[in-house]
């Protein structure tokens, strides 16, 4: 099947089936990470950017000591018990679909 076939055919699945193919192109893309494999050149781009940005100000993140425990807390509210984020678990949240290793280019 041709990449040309495979996006004619998307429309036509239905959300279940949309969000599992999304499932599963996030996990081969941050496989091929893991793997060694680059950032394209516009996801250095802002990665540079929001590293720059990050150095003159120090002001537009947050340390993970204080992310981790709001996280588990929200987890727990909405999932009713603290497990690992997952993908499944992170959709049935409603949580947004965050890869901190390539981020969205905008």
């Amino acid at each position: 099947m041709s990449k040309t076939d495979i996006l004619q055919e998307l429309p036509k699945l239905g959300s279940e089936e949309r969000r599992e193919i999304f499932e599963r192109i996030c996990e081969l893309e941050e496989d091929e990470l893991l793997k060694g494999g680059e950032p394209t050149a516009g996801e250095k781009a802002l990665l540079d950017r929001e590293l720059e940005d990050y150095q003159q100000t120090r002001t537009s993140g947050s340390p993970g000591t204080k992310l981790k425990p709001a996280f588990a807390n929200r987890h727990r509210r909405e999932i009713g018990r603290y497990s690992p984020p997952t993908r499944r678990n992170r959709l049935a949240s409603g949580l947004p679909m965050v890869r901190s290793a390539t981020p969205r280019l905008r």
